[in-house]
């Protein structure tokens, strides 16, 4: 019964209320989930403020090291600078070959200017480490060579501060870069070479007129001599096949072209040579001794003329062939020689060497003229033999030589003592108490002179 009230009364408040409560109750509901979608919200901002906030702390921390950097930066940048001037207002731009119009009173902006220009015009690759390293190491060895020989001359100063590496040199209380030092040495060089040049005429004069003259035309010519007395000699060598061989003493056509000329117009007395013939030989003597200059084989005045005036220098010897197949006198070149036979090319050896070593003793006439020969003429017929053996007792020459096979028992060899040795048991060795061998190995010697016309005994 209660409940039955209880429910008539819920049913008519119900009917009394109507719409307007129950949306009241759906906007509460509504409002509730409100509620908690602005309490998730208010979480997700709470949780941004502290990230935001760690934010914040990290960008300070950035900002503070960038501004750091950023001083650092800017006192690089005026180092960098300052050390730009000090170099631009020095040595630098000459030595560089770069035009700068940077002054004293030129502020920052206007050296950092040009420094830009400076590095728009060198190559990019001049900025690398290995291109840097490289120059630095080629300075090096180029003060090491140079520093001695302008030891006289210029101080050089290599200096290095930082990563800079400037050369310097004082030159007569001065200090200059390695561009004013070049000019100023090779003014020097210029002024130089204008003071000597009336000493080098006379020189030249007094030398291309007087005793040098003289003594170098006598010395060529005995040369020119000697070699035709031995081209004599060696002429009267052909093999069978009828090749012989001769020496040629002529001007090295790898020296410059007025090689032969000179040496022809030296050889005229001087009563013989033009104006025009004495200028060709002054200018070639000046020549010669700039070249030994430039080629520092030579370091004072004497050196150089002794040099210039050493006529061996200026000519070679070629050894030349005749095989008498109508071709005349060839070259001994390589393929030459290779298509020689064994003895044509121990005959085509041996003779320019035994025509070398007679020449050397002339120079010592007092001299013992040995020469000594190993298993000697190995492949040359008997004939060949004897003529070589003729040349060699023409040339003089006193020979000791070892053969298994060659007795030297020819015509043209007027004398020649001959050991034979001889090997194995000869009896007569002592057996001692001790007990031992009837016999002794030992070497001996058989003694054999040849006259010319045949053998005798040896020890006659």
């Amino acid at each position: 019964a209660e409940a039955d009230a209880v429910a008539e009364r819920l049913d008519a408040v119900e009917s009394t209320v109507g719409a307007d409560y129950r949306q009241v109750l759906a906007e509460l509901d509504g409002l509730r989930r409100t509620r908690e979608q602005l309490r998730e919200q208010l979480r997700a901002a709470r949780n941004a403020v502290d990230e935001l906030g760690q934010r914040r702390v990290a960008l300070e921390a950035k900002r503070n090291r960038t501004a750091e950097q950023r001083d650092e930066a800017v006192r690089e940048r005026d180092t960098a600078t300052e050390g730009f001037r000090h170099l631009a207002l020095r040595t630098f731009p000459d030595d560089a070959g770069i035009e700068l119009t940077l002054s004293s009173a030129d502020d920052a902006a206007a050296t950092r200017e040009a420094a830009r220009a400076v590095a728009a015009a060198l190559p990019d690759e001049t900025f690398t480490e290995t291109a840097i390293s490289t120059a630095l190491n080629a300075l090096i060895e180029t003060v090491h060579a140079c520093r001695d020989t302008l030891s006289g001359r210029a101080d050089l100063q290599p200096e290095t501060e930082g990563r800079v590496h400037e050369l310097t040199a004082t030159v007569d209380g001065v200090r200059v870069g390695a561009h004013r030092l070049h000019t100023i040495l090779r003014e020097d060089a210029e002024r130089s070479r204008g003071d000597i040049t009336a000493a080098e005429r006379e020189l030249f004069d007094k030398t291309l007129t007087g005793d040098i003259r003289r003594q170098l035309a006598e010395r060529i010519r005995q040369a020119n001599e000697m070699v035709d007395a031995m081209n004599a000699r060696l002429q009267r060598v052909r093999t069978a096949s009828r090749v012989a061989v001769k020496l040629v003493w002529e001007v090295n056509p790898e020296l410059p072209a007025g090689t032969r000329d000179a040496r022809d117009l030296l050889l005229k007395t001087p009563g013989r040579r033009s104006d025009g013939d004495t200028e060709s030989l002054h200018r070639f003597f000046r020549e010669r001794i700039e070249q030994a200059k430039a080629d520092n084989t030579a370091s004072s005045w004497q050196e150089q003329l002794a040099r210039v005036f050493d006529y061996t220098a200026w000519h070679r010897f070629v050894v030349k062939l005749d095989r008498a197949d109508g071709r005349g006198w060839q070259p001994l070149t390589k393929k030459l020689h290779g298509a020689l036979s064994g003895g044509e090319k121990a005959i085509a050896l041996h003779l320019p060497l035994f025509a070398a070593v007679a020449a050397h003793y002339q120079s010592v006439p007092e001299a013992p003229r040995l020469i000594l020969l190993d298993e000697v003429f190995v492949g040359v017929d008997s004939d060949n033999r004897g003529q070589v053996f003729d040349l060699l007792t023409s040339l003089d020459l006193d020979l000791m030589l070892t053969s298994d096979h060659e007795w030297g028992a020819y015509r043209e060899l007027p004398g020649i003592a001959v050991h034979q040795l001889i090997t194995g048991d000869v009896p007569g060795g002592a057996s001692g108490a001790s007990g031992g061998s009837d016999v002794d190995d030992a070497v001996t010697t058989a003694r054999f002179v040849w006259t010319g016309a045949g053998w005798e005994d040896g020890e006659s």
